[in-house]
């Protein structure tokens, strides 16, 4: 038994497109967590770059809207 492509289209959309959001704001989170480590002392007590900081808010951010995307995308798609 087969599917259409319209199953598999809105399968894409609603749960394996948020996977990739996710991915990427994890990729996002782990080039932040590599320049963080490299920096020389980080603990000094000096404050990290702002560009530091905005990568990891928006690493943060793109992974949350990933992990919702997925969970409404499993609620639409499975019909609840």
């Amino acid at each position: 038994m087969s599917q259409s492509a319209t199953y598999y289209d809105r399968f894409f959309m609603s749960i394996s497109a948020g996977l990739l959001v996710t991915l990427l704001g994890a990729g996002l989170l782990l080039a932040a967590a590599v320049w963080f480590s490299r920096r020389p002392e980080p603990f000094a007590g000096e404050r990290p770059p702002s560009a530091l900081w905005a990568l990891s808010v928006a690493g943060f951010v793109i992974f949350l809207l990933g992990i919702a995307w997925q969970t409404l995308g499993w609620v639409r798609y499975m019909g609840f």
